[in-house]
């Protein structure tokens, strides 16, 4: 008997779905529902609008930019013997990071031969990191970044 009703709720269940689903199309998201709520009203998503932060990689050889690399692709090798510093440096917010002076000597020279593999190049001076806050707008399908802004720029030289 128990096992029927169970059962029973569960069939009832499937078209209940498509129901509220076909009704949040057309009206509004209703509450409580049956479905995951979208969150699209909440106040983070309300104006339409979200913010993430971004990191990118410049390399430059002189004043000339030389190649693009993602932060991935630089750490993905990092020696066992920086990744504390590469941590602190990578995981500290904008306004704050950068490379301690007491780390900078040869945690500069790894950073370096590892953008000359990625790049293949060896006439590099120095690598920006670029904090940017880019802007999305959530009403595109699928949503796009609308507005780029750099929020810090550091500078990893090269001796």
């Amino acid at each position: 008997m128990h096992k029927n009703i169970i059962r029973l709720i569960f069939v009832a269940l499937i078209p209940l779905l498509f129901l509220q689903y076909a009704y949040c199309l057309k009206y509004t998201e209703a509450f409580p529902a049956i479905i995951m709520p979208s969150f699209s009203g909440s106040d983070a998503a309300k104006s339409g609008r979200a913010y993430t932060e971004q990191i990118e990689l410049q390399a430059f050889s002189g004043d000339e930019p030389t190649g693009e690399m993602t932060y991935q692709q630089l750490l993905h090798d990092v020696r066992e013997e920086f990744r504390r510093n590469v941590m602190l440096f990578s995981f500290s917010p904008p306004p704050r990071s950068y490379i301690r002076p007491q780390y900078q000597k040869g945690l500069n020279q790894w950073v370096k031969s590892r953008c000359v593999d990625i790049l293949d190049r060896d006439d590099l001076t120095h690598l920006e990191v670029r904090y940017i806050r880019a802007t999305w707008d959530l009403m595109q399908r699928p949503p796009e970044i609308i507005q780029r802004e750099n929020t810090a720029t550091h500078v990893i030289p090269f001796e």
